[in-house]
């Protein structure tokens, strides 16, 4: 029961699960496999996802939220 809570609740990354191991068996990996992953990218995308966590946990965005000038004057 539990687990089906769990997939109905992440069910966008069931889906890509299962569309990356359907890949897996339409695109036969090659020598050339591991020269498509753009690692810089990846690199890139987990520091920035790091930043942006610490800072939620800090308050920032609530802060800067509630701080925000008022547009209509």
């Amino acid at each position: 029961m539990a687990a089906r809570r769990w997939i109905t609740s992440n069910a966008f990354a069931c889906f890509a699960v299962l569309l990356a191991v359907l890949s897996c068996f339409l695109v036969t990996p090659d020598e050339h496999y591991l020269g498509y992953i753009d690692y810089r990218t990846i690199v890139a995308l987990t520091c920035m996802l790091t930043a942006i966590a610490a800072l939620e946990r800090l308050g920032a965005f609530t802060v800067a939220a509630e701080h925000r000038p008022n547009p209509r004057g």
